[in-house]
């Protein structure tokens, strides 16, 4: 095994981009960790050239191109450094290299999940204090929110202003019963985000921070009056995405909370043996009772969306169960044995018979609905003629960049919307009307 180090000068000194580890092929990457400043440090790198510092057997140095991205991200200056001098490098608070994720509704967790401490007694200890712990509760698959509601100038109904996470304690009333059923606690994690706080955080209750966070289903245990009398709502998530801009920690949490709930009602029986499964992990895990050894997981259904561009040019499709006027970007589900690339040539041949060319990663989105990942790319078609399979698509068409900023802004002269603002889809068509580079074959 060898080390590949990426060093580049942006406009505040030098500082680790990339660690690589390469194996035995000698042409090929294997990327682990790509660490810097920002996503946007590309693009104050200086100079139009590439060059890494290599290090083998030998101490042979050897010139490289990048091999990720549009090559104008690529092209900068480089330089030689030794392992401790690139590791005496202070860098703040690193990402990873693709920050365009960030934007995407339910990213952003708080949550540091505590994977690999869920079977350790001192957690378990420690979660058993009640003043370290909160709880958000599901009622008939809904999260308990508390609502801010403002009245209309004009006088007209009120309406939501904000939505947050209604968090009880051990010793509330609703939280006793739910134990007193039976029924147990789930771990989403700790809420660790205390330090990279921001204005949008200033309504979240400082309670909740360095506390474990469990999630409760109240199904059944009290009623709607009950439930009412506490000052709190059960909303739909999804309903509520189109009428009100969720913080983005606590949306994440709702994602994770509401497929996770969906994973353990779903799995309540052994797919080996049909035994009853048991919560195990803290939540993390259903474990058989008959003792045949197996353990079923948390799962996510991988999606590929897919941006499909020629000559300056958006392919968007719908569906016919969608609002009248609302086009979209390809997607859909990735099938066993498939890789991701396979799945884009597959999907948007199956929808539209293009053939697609060059594809590139955009970001990614949990969709828990019931719990979906969605893998952003952008694609190059070959060419815009294009035939609907309606088994699939209702219809497609090209859009020029205008028409997709017009249908965003839901100003195009003839009804035409494009996806909601809280998808990926909407940010894939967001890159393609601002000329995001990716966009650019």
């Amino acid at each position: 095994m060898t080390r590949l180090w990426l060093v580049g000068r942006t406009c505040t000194g030098w500082g680790l981009l990339v660690h690589a580890t390469r194996y035995s092929c000698p042409w090929s990457f294997c990327f682990r960790q790509v660490v810097f400043r920002s996503y946007r440090d590309l693009r104050t790198l200086k100079r139009p050239s590439c060059c890494v510092w290599y290090k083998n057997r030998s101490t042979q140095h050897l010139r490289w191109v990048l091999p990720f991205g549009n090559s104008r991200y690529t092209r900068h200056s480089l330089g030689f450094f030794g392992l401790a001098g690139i590791l005496s490098k202070s860098i703040s608070e690193p990402i990873i290299m693709n920050d365009r994720g960030l934007l995407n509704t339910f990213s952003r967790s708080p949550l540091d999940r505590l994977n690999n401490h869920r079977n350790q007694a001192s957690l378990l200890e420690e979660c058993e204090q009640s003043s370290q712990v909160r709880y958000l509760i599901f009622f008939r698959r809904e999260p308990l929110l508390k609502v801010v509601m403002e009245q209309d100038l004009s006088g007209k109904e009120p309406f939501i202003q904000q939505v947050h996470i209604a968090w009880f304690t051990r010793e509330h009333g609703l939280v006793e019963e739910i134990f007193a059923s039976g029924r147990q606690a789930m771990l989403l994690g700790k809420w660790t985000d205390v330090n990279h706080t921001s204005s949008s955080d200033e309504h979240i209750s400082s309670d909740i921070y360095n506390k474990y966070c469990f999630v409760l289903d109240a199904t059944g245990i009290w009623n709607d009056d009950q439930v009412t009398q506490l000052g709190v709502r059960p909303m739909n998530i999804r309903t509520l995405l189109s009428k009100i801009q969720l913080n983005p920690r606590e949306a994440a949490v709702l994602a994770h909370a509401q497929s996770l709930l969906e994973f353990h009602s779903r799995h309540q029986y052994c797919g080996k043996c049909g035994a009853v499964t048991e919560l195990g992990g803290l939540g993390n895990k259903r474990v058989c009772s008959a003792g045949c050894g197996m353990e079923w997981f948390p799962r996510s259904d991988p999606v590929i969306i897919v941006a499909v561009v020629k000559d300056d040019h958006l392919l968007m499709g719908r569906q016919s169960s969608w609002p009248l006027g609302r086009y979209s970007v390809i997607a859909g589900f990735m099938e066993h044995g498939e890789s991701i690339e396979d799945a884009i040539y597959r999907e948007v041949k199956e929808e539209t018979f293009i053939q697609v060319g060059r594809c590139r990663y955009h970001s990614s989105q949990p969709w828990p609905f019931p719990y979906s990942l969605m893998l952003g790319f952008v694609a190059e078609a070959s060419s815009q003629t294009f035939q609907v399979d309606k088994h699939e698509l209702d219809d497609a068409k090209w859009f020029s960049r205008e028409q997709v900023r017009q249908m965003l802004s839901n100003q195009e002269s003839h009804g035409l919307r494009g996806p909601p603002p809280q998808s990926i889809a909407y940010e894939l068509c967001h890159a393609f009307v601002n000329g995001d580079e990716i966009c650019n074959f």
